[in-house]
């Protein structure tokens, strides 16, 4: 079975991401939004996927807020975990967001 990883600040959209996931598709689920516990979770290769928040509020690495698109860009510049795919997520739909 596969297993996804959320990583999220929104507990509702963490549940419901969850109940897709596992009921829908079957896939196990595991969630964080510690900047380090998905940097050891991608490194030890526990999941197959990352759904990435883009606009994370409350996740610090190395004394300095980074969001979603930040902490993708660690994971990518890391050969140990630059091959593992990342869809990048957010709720934010208005004009100027796709750029950002």
């Amino acid at each position: 079975m596969k297993t996804v990883l959320i990583v999220e600040d929104d507990p509702i959209n963490v549940r419901v991401f969850s109940k897709i996931l596992t009921k829908r598709a079957g896939l196990r689920v595991k969630h964080t939004e510690n900047v380090e516990e998905v940097i050891q979770i991608a490194q030890a290769r526990e999941v197959d996927i990352i759904l990435m928040d883009v606009s994370l509020t409350n996740s610090f690495y190395q004394g300095k807020s980074v969001d979603g698109i930040k902490i993708t860009q660690l994971l990518k510049a890391d050969p140990q975990t630059a091959a593992l795919p990342i869809i990048l997520v957010t709720a934010n739909a208005m004009e100027g967001d796709r750029e950002n």
